[in-house]
């Protein structure tokens, strides 16, 4: 795949290359400085307009695909990490995220494919690329990759997107989809792959005057490259609330896509709202629309959290192994003052979509540390590099083709012939790739018991060990996003202010500031 795209491997079209990056850097700086200078206000849309549209002047100068080997990507985070189908499902896409140290800021639209049997990355630049992007989705679908939303940000400045793009892997080549109707511009959210339909949900759109969570599903007809809004039924009586930042994967023999945790800010005074970590548990059933070129129908379904769940938590890494869906990391935060306190993990859980029950997995490692709390100052900063990262495993397996019966099967990601390595995961962060092996215990239950647990305060950590190893790509390290303060102990889950917040004018100035979760 992409064997077609044309390499470059010198001369003046490399060196106009360089020069190009360099000039869009210069100009992402230059602009992150005058953030940090700058109060909220219609000024900054104008700056953001301004060196959006010079950015996009640079990328049209760029008139022919390269590909060329590199080292591994720059440290980061909001980024997307897609498995890609064929060459033994053994590659990775990665596109876009931020960067943001309190000091410097920049956005990224560059775009790389890690060969994970070689461990060798390429980096492809190729003409009317998509503008630089972070906390936005990118769904594999066979030889095509389909990339929606998200927000270019510098510093304290930010501005939504809701284009849709395509990106054929075939020839590199990039496609905005241009469509009158849906979703609303936002960041945060999330999508995933159902049958021949994206399904979409949440996310957030922040301006100087504030920020709205939504909790509104959308499905993309692949086949029809149509959106269609989800409406539910009118006897639908629960759903979950708006938000950002949550876990959702697909259960393709199910026809459920399970949703897990977030992040939503709550109104506490007419003025201030505080920000809310999630630990709730959805299902979303699907049905096949009778008729092509119509909405599929749903259903939502709460879930209770048996088991050993994992904490309150936003911005975890997710995906689907066999029956199970895997969450890492993530954080929790809570504010205080003019500062965020976050609670950063790298515990792994796993929730049994058959038996509706969590396990945590038991995590082995030398170097994998332990939970950590930062301070997180402004939006986006005190190390936001590590703020997120991905996971990517099982593919989907998409639609068929013109020679395969249009049946539920041929849907499936649970086939042993579509994704990567059946027991192992892969997860970048700081800019390097992280492999987790998983020793399966055949049943996914408890070996010394051999049955469920019923009841979950006798319900122990799974019998199941995780191997982590870093692997080393190339010799030259990235340094690392400065930590703020030592690791302490956990932060206590912030409840919702039930009394008049004093200082209303000076709170909303504060939460202005705070990050989100994507």
């Amino acid at each position: 795949m992409g064997g077609k795209s044309k390499k470059k491997s010198g001369g003046k079209d490399k060196a106009k290359e360089e020069k190009r990056k360099k000039q869009e850097l210069k100009a992402q700086k230059k602009a992150g400085k005058k953030s940090k200078k700058k109060g909220d206000g219609d000024d900054d849309l104008d700056d953001l307009d301004a060196i959006l549209e010079e950015i996009r002047k640079q990328d049209a100068a760029r008139t022919a695909v390269t590909v060329e080997v590199c080292e591994h990507p720059s440290p980061r985070s909001n980024f997307s990490l897609s498995p890609l189908d064929g060459q033994s499902n053994s590659e990775l896409l990665m596109f876009g995220g931020e960067y943001f140290d309190g000091n410097t800021s920049e956005c990224y639209n560059d775009l790389f494919r890690l060969n994970l049997d070689k461990m060798e990355w390429k980096q492809i630049s190729s003409p009317n690329t998509p503008g630089p992007r972070n906390a936005h989705q990118a769904v594999a679908v066979r030889d095509q990759v389909y990339v929606f939303g998200g927000e270019f940000s510098l510093g304290y400045q930010f501005q939504h997107y809701r284009d849709l793009w395509k990106l054929d892997l075939n020839g590199n080549a990039w496609t905005n989809i241009e469509l009158k109707t849906g979703p609303s511009p936002r960041s945060g959210h999330r999508m995933v792959l159902w049958k021949h339909f994206l399904v979409l949900f949440g996310g957030f759109y922040e301006t100087s005057r504030g920020v709205k969570f939504y909790d509104d599903l959308y499905f993309f007809d692949l086949r029809e490259e149509k959106w269609h809004q989800g409406i539910g039924s009118s006897k639908q009586v629960q759903k979950p609330s708006a938000r950002s930042g949550f876990q959702f994967v697909c259960h393709a023999a199910q026809n459920t896509v399970y949703m897990y945790g977030g992040y939503s800010k709550v109104a506490v005074s007419s003025l201030s709202q505080r920000g809310r970590n999630l630990d709730d548990m959805w299902a979303l059933h699907l049905t096949q629309p009778g008729k092509a070129g119509e909405c599929p129908t749903f259903r939502w379904e709460s879930i209770q959290n048996k088991g050993s769940p994992p904490t309150r938590r936003s911005g975890a890494a997710s995906t689907v192994h066999k029956n199970r869906m895997i969450i890492f990391g993530g954080v929790t935060d809570k504010e205080s003052a003019n500062d965020v306190d976050g609670m950063f993990y790298n515990d792994i859980h796993a929730f049994d979509m058959d038996r509706k029950r969590w396990f945590e997995l038991r995590l082995q490692t030398k170097t994998a540390g332990t939970n950590k709390k930062k301070k997180r100052k402004g939006r986006g900063t005190g190390g936001s590099v590590a703020t997120t990262t991905e996971m990517s495993s099982k593919l989907e397996k998409d639609f068929p083709s013109e020679d395969e019966d249009d049946d539920d099967e041929a849907y499936s990601d649970n086939e042993d012939d579509c994704g990567l390595d059946d027991n192992a995961f892969y997860v970048i962060i700081d800019g390097k790739v992280t492999k987790i092996d998983i020793e399966d215990d055949e049943d996914g239950v408890d070996n010394d018991t051999d049955k469920e647990v019923d009841d979950p305060k006798e319900d122990a950590v799974q019998k199941q060990e995780v191997a982590v190893e870093e692997i080393q790509v190339v010799e030259k390290e990235e340094p690392k996003a400065p930590v703020n303060e030592p690791p302490s102990a956990p932060v206590e889950e912030e409840q919702v202010a039930e009394e008049q917040v004093a200082g209303e004018q000076q709170q909303v100035a504060e939460e202005k500031a705070a990050p989100m979760p994507r």
